[in-house]
């Protein structure tokens, strides 16, 4: 059950929403009021990386790592390399991006680029361009597990965007 990490050990600042450039504002205000008639996760879109949050299972493998997520438009998965390939050359766009995986210790930091422009980064408008990149970080606190992505998007953010972590429960 995810719930609120700001405590755990490990964790960035976050702020509680994105800083967009200011000739992006309007833009944001306009998706987010208009939410329910222009967010493609309304219409069974598939919400796209960081806004689908932490997986829900997770498989790992010698070579790669498999998270498994619950979501209203179905049960989508992400294979994650983790034997330090690089990012695949021509890869097409996708909802849930070409990921890599490393280990930094005993944190986990998928790097993930290559997103389809129709997926919004979190609630209230959060749009992004195609330079969009997420690196997300999940490690043990205890018991527990801690998830925390930073969206990276030098074409809208004034500065990348640390999202607040989320504590997931055995």
């Amino acid at each position: 059950v995810p719930s609120s990490a700001t405590s755990a050990r490990g964790v960035l600042p976050s702020t509680p929403e994105p800083s967009y450039k200011p000739e992006y504002l309007a833009k944001v205000k306009d998706l987010s009021d208009h939410q329910s008639k222009v967010d493609p996760v309304f219409y069974c879109g598939k919400p796209g990386v960081p806004r689908i949050g932490s997986p829900r299972r997770i498989v790992q493998l010698s070579n790669e790592i498999i998270f498994f997520y619950e979501d209203i438009s179905g049960d989508p998965y992400r294979i994650i390399p983790t034997d330090g390939r690089p990012h695949r050359a021509n890869a097409n766009p996708s909802h849930y991006g070409d990921s890599v995986g490393r280990w930094e210790g005993r944190v986990l930091v998928v790097d993930v680029r290559n997103f389809v422009e129709d997926t919004w980064f979190g609630e209230d408008g959060y749009f992004h361009s195609p330079e969009m990149r997420v690196i997300e970080r999940l490690w043990k606190d205890g018991d527990n597990l801690v998830w925390q992505a930073t969206v990276e998007d030098p074409v809208v953010l004034i500065t990348p965007w640390v999202v607040p972590p989320r504590l997931i429960k055995p």
